[in-house]
């Protein structure tokens, strides 16, 4: 835990605390080898009742930016807190009908019965190339090497 974090916690300065969590979190979810990393801020600012705090200053609210909203997904999916990232995911779905990273973390987001049928329209729209993106993409998020 860093100073800063410490000293905000132990002055009860929660959004300060917030800030500081928030910061640290942002390289780590760029990252794809820090998971041990991550599971460890997590239990630590689950116990510090950060986590709300956190995804509420993070929220992109109305921003149309792309790399904000993907930031606040990954986010929610790494504080275990997934549901708040589904209408980020539709709206983005909507706006990038195209967009395979997007399309495949829609669909871990979905409810089991929905994702055999997104996933056949999705195999009748799209490319087998494209198709096949989206599986490696959907593994990879969830640890899986499909290849």
């Amino acid at each position: 835990m860093s100073p800063r974090l410490s000293r905000a916690l132990t002055e009860g300065n929660i959004d300060a605390a917030a800030r500081e969590g928030l910061r640290l979190l942002r390289p780590l979810l760029r990252g794809s080898n820090n998971s041990w990393e991550i599971r460890e801020m997590v239990e630590r600012y689950r116990a510090a009742n950060l986590i709300d705090p956190i995804l509420k200053l993070a929220h992109p609210g109305e921003t149309r930016s792309y790399s904000r909203r993907m930031e606040y997904v990954s986010l929610c999916e790494q504080l275990g807190e997934k549901e708040l990232a589904k209408p980020i995911l539709i709206a983005l779905a909507d706006e990038r009908p195209d967009d395979t990273v997007v399309t495949a973390k829609l669909l871990q987001h979905l409810p089991a019965d929905q994702i055999l049928t997104k996933a056949k329209a999705l195999m009748k729209m799209e490319t087998l190339d494209d198709f096949g993106l989206l599986v490696g993409e959907i593994s990879k998020n969830e640890g899986d090497d499909p290849f």
